[in-house]
């Protein structure tokens, strides 16, 4: 659906003649496909691996040993910051090939030479390190949000479950 989703709204800013077609909600795969599922597992490390990490450093916080919540809280929150970071390339690059029908008839090295093209035009040069940071902000705002929320909710319902 994200494929698809990209498409649409890529058409819906540019006139007729510029339209791509749209992926059937049937395909799943296609180009930047490894990029979607890349970007998904080092998003998800946040609160499954680097939390636990983070959770030290919250801890150097004066009170916070007196509130699990909060601390649990703010280690997912840091540790999906980072995950945000790591993950903004692989989230450029799908978004990208999602509206680059050009990438189909490609070979696979082809494509990886498309892909860094893409991150190296966008990123570097003049002026090109404030389209970075928006980019890295808005990764930010969006997935550290979300992850922590989404951890969050799983362990309230792991305390219901076990009646904690």
């Amino acid at each position: 659906p994200q494929r698809r989703n990209a498409q649409i709204q890529y058409n819906a800013v540019r006139p007729l003649q510029q339209h791509i077609a749209v992926t059937p909600m049937s395909q799943i795969s296609g180009p930047g496909f490894g990029f979607h599922v890349w970007r998904n597992g080092i998003a998800m490390m946040g609160i499954r691996l680097f939390s636990q990490y983070t959770e030290r450093v919250v801890m150097r916080i004066p009170t916070m040993d007196r509130n699990p919540e909060t601390r649990a809280i703010l280690s997912d929150f840091s540790a999906s910051m980072v995950s945000a970071l790591l993950s903004m390339p692989f989230n450029q690059v799908f978004s990208w090939a999602c509206c680059s029908p050009e990438l189909a008839a490609m070979t696979h090295r082809q494509r990886v030479q498309a892909y860094l093209t893409f991150l190296i035009g966008n990123y570097c040069g003049p002026g090109r390190l404030s389209l970075l940071g928006r980019d890295l902000m808005v990764r930010i705002s969006y997935t550290s949000f979300l992850f922590t929320g989404y951890h969050i909710v799983e362990r309230r319902l792991r305390h219901l479950a076990e009646g904690v």
